[in-house]
C-alpha cells in the first residue's frame, strides 16, 4: 500500500492533528472493525473496543506501513484510549516531519527528575542522530512526568540548528517533560593544540 501523507510542514498544529486523526481513525476502524464516527478520545481500546496487546501492535505496524508513523515500543505499551493512540501518532508525525539540523549537531543532554530533592540524572554527550534523539526522548519519558530535559548545544550553533533541535524534542511536552534547548556559555575547546 502507498504511504498516506498525514501532514505537511505548512499545516498548523491543529491541521496536522486533524490530518493524523483521519488516518488513525481509518486504521482503527479497519483493524478493529468499528465505526470510525464512534471513536472519541476517551474510548478505551482494550475495554470498549476489545483490543488486546497483539491488536495494539498490529495497529502500530499498520500506522507505520500505511502512514509512515513510527510508534515506539514504550508508546505502544502505554496505549489505553483512542486519545492515547492519537497523541502517540501525532508525536510520531512531528518527529517525522521535523527538519533535521542543517549540520550534525553535538549536544550535551541532561534528564533531571521532578522534585526539588530528586536524586540522579542521566547525562549524554554526543552527536544528535535520529537514533540518539529517540534514545534521549525515551530516557526522559522513563524518568516520568515533571522531568526536565536540558539540551546544551555548542556556543556557535546556528539559530536554525537550535530551532531544529527544539522541534525534534517538542513532542515530549505533551507527555509531561519540560524541554530546554540553549547554547553553551563556554567557549568550544580547540580540537588541536595552539602553536
Amino acid at each position: 500500500m502507498e504511504r498516506a501523507d498525514v501532514g505537511t510542514k505548512d499545516s498548523g498544529p491543529n491541521g496536522r492533528r486533524d490530518a493524523v486523526d483521519v488516518e488513525v481513525r481509518r486504521v482503527v476502524a479497519d483493524r478493529l472493525g468499528v465505526d470510525a464516527e464512534l471513536l472519541s478520545t476517551d474510548v478505551s481500546l482494550t475495554d470498549e473496543l476489545a483490543a488486546d496487546s497483539l491488536d495494539l501492535l498490529e495497529l502500530a505496524v499498520t500506522l507505520e506501513a500505511e502512514c509512515g508513523l513510527v510508534l515506539s515500543e514504550e508508546a505502544i505499551a502505554e496505549l489505553r484510549t483512542y486519545g492515547d493512540l492519537l497523541d502517540a501518532a501525532v508525536a510520531a508525525e512531528r518527529r517525522r516531519s521535523a527538519p533535521a539540523p542543517l549540520l550534525p549537531v553535538f549536544a550535551h543532554a541532561r534528564v533531571v527528575p521532578a522534585g526539588r530533592g530528586a536524586r540522579g540524572t542521566l547525562e549524554r554527550a554526543e552527536q544528535l542522530t535520529p537514533y540518539t534523539v529517540e534514545l534521549i526522548g525515551e530516557s526522559a519519558l522513563r524518568v516520568g512526568p515533571g522531568a526536565r530535559l536540558e539540551m546544551e548545544l555548542p556556543k556557535g550553533t546556528a539559530e536554525a540548528d537550535m530551532d531544529a533541535t527544539r522541534r525534534q524534542f517538542e513532542w515530549l511536552a505533551s507527555r509531561g517533560v519540560e524541554v530546554s534547548v540553549r547554547r553553551s556559555r563556554r567557549a568550544p575547546e580547540p580540537s588541536f593544540p595552539a602553536p
